[in-house]
């Protein structure tokens, strides 16, 4: 059961990291202003942002399905690594 909440608990962050990785990529104007403290943003930090909040959208996406494949295994008592 620990390892189960301890899954859910990395379930919510990665899903969190995902969220803020697609804000990233639908936004990269306000999170290359973000990134840069206000300065004006340019077409590389713009370009560089919208690139690396889709690769942390995919990444932690993809954490997120193992989570959600890891709950009801920790819950059934199943072990992976043993």
């Amino acid at each position: 059961m620990q390892w189960a909440l301890l899954h859910l608990v990395l379930l919510c962050f990665a899903c969190a990291f995902s969220w803020v990785g697609w804000l990233m990529a639908h936004y990269p104007q306000k999170a290359a202003r973000f990134f840069t403290f206000g300065r004006p943003e340019t077409k590389f930090a713009v370009s560089y942002c919208r690139i690396i909040g889709w690769i942390f959208a995919a990444v932690f996406a993809l954490g997120a399905i193992v989570y959600l494949i890891l709950i009801p295994l920790d819950l059934l008592g199943i072990g992976l690594g043993k």
